[in-house]
């Protein structure tokens, strides 16, 4: 199984969004201070809406997930939040496991309300979810189509996160890995930095890494790094 799961984190399409992200760690200067936004492993699938909030990984999932751990490098520490659902859970205890397996150094800090707490209500977010899929979803809640009810509003929601996950980023040479869900990743990424959910949705250990500097932002994401702006609400 251990030989199956290597040959599937080397080859699998899937996988190639998490193979970027380790690779451009090595671009980054030593010293700096990394954050990985990243949807969980693969988990369970079901049709069934009411369970879906509920599903762990696939063992699969939890053999990828440590294979991505022991794939960063182990001259840096981690840090791992993780929103409260178990698979995001679970991929954070196998990416550790998988890290000090290879002499790693790192902690699990638990959950983090930025992963998980978009939705006033969680029936509502799963309804609109299957209703409108992907980046339908995104875009609905980013023009307001959405009661301020059930769903926080996604302009101060993306700013209040970036302060929450921004301002952790305050050690040199530390990975700072926040498992969470793959709207929540996309959402980040448009409500940062402008980058459109219908641009190639986020797979299982996807996501994309960055670095707050004193003048700019340093992005890595689908194989491009980029550099933005710091926003006028975060100076």
């Amino acid at each position: 199984m251990e030989e199956e799961n290597i040959k599937i984190w080397e080859k699998s399409d899937w996988t190639f969004q998490a193979r970027q992200i380790i690779d451009a760690i090595a671009k980054f200067p030593e010293d700096s201070n990394l954050s990985i936004i990243m949807r969980h492993s693969h988990r369970i699938d079901t049709d069934d809406m009411q369970k879906m909030a509920n599903l762990g990984l696939t063992n699969l999932g939890k053999g990828l997930a440590e294979i991505f751990g022991s794939k960063l490098p182990i001259n840096r520490s981690i840090q791992l939040y993780y929103s409260i659902v178990s698979r995001c859970k679970e991929t954070a205890e196998s990416i550790l496991k998988g890290f000090k397996s290879k002499g790693g150094s790192g902690e699990i800090f638990g959950a983090f309300e930025p992963l998980h707490s978009f939705g006033k209500d969680s029936d509502f977010v799963l309804k609109n979810a299957y209703k409108y899929p992907g980046a339908k979803f995104i875009n609905h809640w980013a023009v307001g189509l959405f009661s301020s009810k059930y769903i926080k509003d996604f302009t101060n929601y993306c700013i209040q996160s970036a302060l929450d996950i921004w301002n952790q980023a305050n050690v040199s040479n530390r990975i700072n890995i926040y498992v969470t869900h793959d709207l929540v990743v996309m959402a980040l990424k448009y409500g940062w930095f402008g980058i459109t959910p219908e641009k190639n949705w986020v797979n299982f250990l996807g996501g994309f890494l960055m670095t707050v500097l004193k003048d700019r932002i340093v992005l890595f994401d689908e194989n491009e790094c980029r550099l933005h702006e710091i926003p006028y609400w975060y100076k």
